[in-house]
């Protein structure tokens, strides 16, 4: 082929066709242009081609990390539902207990857990590293991904920060002295529950009967209740964007 176009280069030049070797040369040019532009066209198309099947493998990846993190969001919600459940029965008993089998129940129904919140992030943080987060066409679903991962690190980063604020307030508030006082005397074999004091059962003026009401709400507001708020806020949250995920990849 480039034989030929030479050829007829050479014969132009050897007529002294000036003015259509010029035209013939400048067609040649624009052939080898539109040549190019059409390559770079289909190396565009491939690419993105490459690039839209990447992008549907991280997203079905996406979403078997958040059936993960549904699948624990859902058991944490049910352990802090029997809590928050637990406490309540908890709470009413301790206002009208005129015993210490009454407060040692108490005890036993007031259980709590201050666990950390555990997510899968792994697709999302390649998806991010590698730029493939931000080459996603449908730019809602982008936002959407973001918002997901931006309240799990903010809720954990919270929740982190209670567990530390309430351990600080049990160890170091001298109005919480009573209620450690009171679990070591539960856990003292040595004094058992016909020993301890019961003076301060079912009044509302002694130092103990304070710091074990204030001790039993905290634990119920602060532990049971708002993670649960936090958990099942997440979970309809990653249920929602499961569902926008299998739209965008048609599954």
């Amino acid at each position: 082929m480039i034989k030929f176009f030479r050829s007829i280069r050479k014969s132009l030049l050897n007529e002294n066709r000036t003015g259509k070797y010029l035209k013939y040369a400048i067609g040649e040019v624009l052939l080898v242009v539109i040549g190019i532009l059409i390559a770079l066209q289909i190396n565009n198309w491939n690419a993105g081609q490459q690039q839209s099947k990447k992008n549907t493998k991280l997203l079905r990846n996406l979403v078997s990390d958040i059936k993960k993190d549904i699948d624990g969001f859902t058991k944490v919600d049910s352990v802090y539902a029997i809590y928050e459940s637990n406490a309540e029965k908890g709470l009413h008993l301790f206002y009208k207990a005129n015993t210490v089998k009454d407060i040692d129940s108490v005890m036993q129904l007031s259980q709590t857990s201050w666990n950390e919140l555990f997510f899968t992030s792994r697709t999302y943080d390649e998806m991010v590293n590698s730029g493939s987060m931000y080459t996603l066409d449908n730019e809602e679903l982008q936002q959407r991904i973001s918002a997901y991962y931006t309240s799990i690190y903010a809720n954990q980063r919270y929740i982190r920060e209670v567990n530390t604020s309430q351990r600080e307030l049990f160890v170091q508030s001298k109005d919480m002295y009573p209620v450690f006082q009171l679990l070591s005397e539960f856990n003292d074999p040595n004094i058992g529950l016909k020993l301890l004091d019961t003076t301060w059962i079912n009044n509302p003026n002694s130092s103990t009967y304070l710091a074990f009401s204030h001790y039993l709400n905290l634990s119920q507001s602060d532990n049971n209740q708002y993670r649960r708020r936090v958990f099942r806020r997440l979970l309809k949250q990653a249920e929602a964007l499961k569902s926008k995920i299998y739209e965008e990849i048609g599954d």
